[in-house]
């Protein structure tokens, strides 16, 4: 725009300074035709029609320069137009692209709640299979000095019964598998917790309502 109206500037200069030049001319002509107009009638009529002339070129001059000015004008109404059509577009895409940073923000926000709910949930199941676990060994310990205390039996059926009891109802052999699955279960978590990580950031977003909301049905359904 500052482009086009220098040039505009620059050719309305050059047509002004062509317009005073006529003008002067005319005036000249003017002052030729006073001092010839009793001795050259003739010459003045020439003269005359000369100058009409001239003027009609002058005012052709004139109108052609408030054509050109009035289409730079309007030139200029439309970019502004354009310019702010622009401005108005821009506005609307940055708070369209505001309101769905402020939503990713928001399901960014929930999964990293659930991510720590999920947490102390693991970490109260930890604590409880712990518990559990010494609680079932005081008890394994009780039980076999009670065992060994009523029956003391032979070193043969001794063997017989440890032998049995390894197999069948030994229970530190039940926590120490119960506490290997556990590991196992806490190593499939963590499997599953970098998963969600990278679907959830490689997730659509035309997608993530309808994943929201299964999954909030499948925690309702297990929940009930």
């Amino acid at each position: 725009m500052e482009k086009e109206r220098s040039e505009m500037k620059v050719r309305c200069d050059s047509l002004r300074q062509l317009a005073d030049g006529k003008s002067t001319d005319c005036n000249d002509l003017k002052k030729q035709l006073g001092s010839l107009k009793d001795a050259h009638a003739q010459s003045s009529r020439r003269d005359q029609e000369e100058n009409r002339e001239l003027r009609s070129q002058l005012q052709a001059i004139r109108n052609s320069n408030q054509q050109e000015a009035v289409a730079a004008s309007n030139t200029r109404q439309q970019q502004a137009e354009t310019i702010e059509a622009l401005k108005t577009t821009t506005s609307v895409r940055i708070e369209q692209a505001t309101a769905e940073s402020s939503k990713i923000q928001k399901q960014l926000s929930s999964c990293a709640q659930e991510n720590i709910n999920f947490k102390q949930r693991l970490q109260k199941a930890e604590a409880s299979c712990q518990a559990l676990g010494d609680k079932n060994y005081d008890m394994e310990v009780k039980l076999r000095k009670a065992h060994w205390s009523s029956t003391n039996p032979s070193p043969h059926e001794f063997v017989n019964m440890a032998r049995k009891r390894e197999k069948e109802d030994n229970l530190s052999q039940r926590v120490g598998e119960l506490v290997r699955e556990n590991g196992k279960l806490l190593t499939i978590s963590e499997e599953y917790k970098v998963r969600n990580e990278v679907l959830w950031k490689y997730l659509p977003a035309e997608r993530e309502d309808q994943i929201q909301k299964d999954l909030e049905a499948l925690r309702q359904a297990r929940r009930a």
